[in-house]
């Protein structure tokens, strides 16, 4: 006797995503362009802030990391 088992992607969720969505943009026309300008709204002026913040860290790591590549000797051995 032989099982078998179907796989496949489960679209029922991204469905009823979708639909509730659409349905949110019936009610409130417009309410999706507005919700996307604020979510850049947010990114440009938190994630920039962040970046920001870590670049003198990221900088500092490539600098010793770039000493450190400079440093190493390689080995290298000739054939006798």
């Amino acid at each position: 006797m032989q099982e078998v088992i179907e796989v496949k992607k489960d679209k029922e969720s991204a469905d009823a995503l979708r639909a509730m969505k659409l349905a949110w943009e019936e009610a409130e026309p417009g309410r999706a362009a507005k919700a996307k300008q604020s979510r850049l709204n947010y990114l440009s002026t938190h994630v920039l802030k962040v970046c920001r913040s870590i670049l003198p860290l990221i900088l500092c790591c490539l600098s010793i990391l770039l000493s450190v590549l400079l440093s190493v000797k390689p080995k290298v051995s000739h054939p006798a």
